[in-house]
């Protein structure tokens, strides 16, 4: 390469880095100029869930952060505000944006239950994580499976977090909620599951008056594979004439009359 050309190359690239660096101050000197002019507040998933609703977001934020509106978009701490909405417990995460027309985004998505656990001295959902969490303050219920009866735990009702190691029964609740729950036809099946014991578990069903006796909630999938061969053939038939079907006994499906 020639002496001229080298020095022509080496004029292209400095003029190239000068433009890089005057358009990134002018960019930076605009986002720092740039005001929250509006709050845009999303529930994402309000349409499977509503544990919370857009004006209680908005007033957690502006209880504890301050003032959003007209405040420089630099200066609001996205991160902080995401920390303090994931804090509660029905929400499982949040993000926080703005955008280049000044308005703050704020995006929920709020904790699935996949099962509910009703006890004497209260109730709590367990979602698809393995998540406990109370139920909502407000009137809203999530059409999930309930827990009733004695279950063997030793949990308040009002404990957050995951499942404990030591809570052996919940354990194997949620094992047994999540097969429900990827379960299209046993998903839609099973609305309730009573508990005598930890190894005497009822089911019952939305179609049908009868109870399903399953024992402990091990060996599910064998046992409510042996139900479903069992439906087909009764219902093909056209008979529902059973009160209790009892999966307990290996091969067997011990049935009794009304």
């Amino acid at each position: 390469m020639t002496r001229g050309k080298t020095i022509t190359l080496y004029a292209t690239v400095a003029l190239f880095i000068t433009y890089l660096a005057v358009s990134a101050g002018f960019v930076t000197a605009k986002q720092q100029s740039l005001v929250c002019n509006s709050m845009q507040i999303t529930v994402c998933d309000s349409m499977v869930n509503r544990f919370i609703s857009c004006d209680r977001i908005e007033k957690i934020i502006t209880d504890d952060v301050g003032k959003i509106i007209g405040e420089y978009v630099f200066r609001i701490n996205v991160h902080q505000m995401e920390q303090l909405l994931n804090k509660r417990s029905v929400i499982f995460n949040t993000e926080v944006f703005s955008s280049i027309d000044g308005v703050l985004h704020v995006d929920v998505y709020q904790r699935r239950p996949i099962v509910r656990v009703q006890t004497s001295a209260g109730g709590f959902y367990i979602d698809e994580t393995g998540y406990i969490f109370p139920l909502s303050a407000s009137v809203y219920t999530s059409f999930v499976p309930i827990l009733t009866g004695n279950a063997p735990s030793k949990l308040t009702h009002d404990f957050r977090g995951i499942i404990p190691q030591k809570e052996n029964f919940l354990q194997q609740l949620y094992d047994f909620a999540s097969f429900l729950d990827r379960n299209k036809f046993w998903r839609s099946q099973i609305v309730q599951i009573h508990v005598n014991s930890a190894s005497d578990v009822l089911l019952l069903p939305r179609v049908g008056h009868e109870k399903i006796h399953i024992g402990a909630l091990t060996d599910y999938e064998y046992k409510l594979d042996k139900l479903n061969v069992f439906y087909h053939k009764i219902r093909a038939a056209g008979e529902e004439i059973y009160s209790d079907i009892d999966l307990r006994y290996g091969n067997q499906i011990i049935c009794k009359r009304k």
